[in-house]
């Protein structure tokens, strides 16, 4: 990891106002992860959402987002799943706990 310090990831490519700081270093640490554990009682946590459940949570959060500031975050949201898929180094395993009306609640979609 110190070896890699002034490696820059994908996320950095990205202007502040779309990634602000605290949300980088969120990637950062999910980027490192060999395991991610998270409890959402309200919504499907962003590393599972949809396209589409992404932008409606996007768009709800952010009022006054044009489409295309919106379009940005869910591209980012979703290019955030990559690590999952990934092969080198092995994806982290990841451990939700949802309440179910999370997975009942239409948002952005039956889809």
């Amino acid at each position: 990891m110190a070896r890699r310090t002034n490696d820059r990831g994908w996320w950095q490519s990205y202007p502040r106002n779309v990634i602000p700081s605290e949300y980088g270093d969120l990637i950062t640490v999910e980027a490192e992860a060999a395991t991610i554990r998270s409890y959402q009682p309200e919504v499907v946590p962003g590393l599972l959402q949809t396209a589409g459940y992404a932008r409606a949570v996007i768009r709800a959060g952010r009022k006054g987002g044009t489409a295309a500031e919106i379009d940005r975050r869910v591209e980012v949201r979703l290019e955030r799943q990559e690590v999952l898929t990934r092969a080198d180094p092995a994806p982290p395993r990841v451990h939700v706990v949802l309440n179910e009306a999370v997975l009942r609640r239409r948002v952005g979609g039956p889809d």
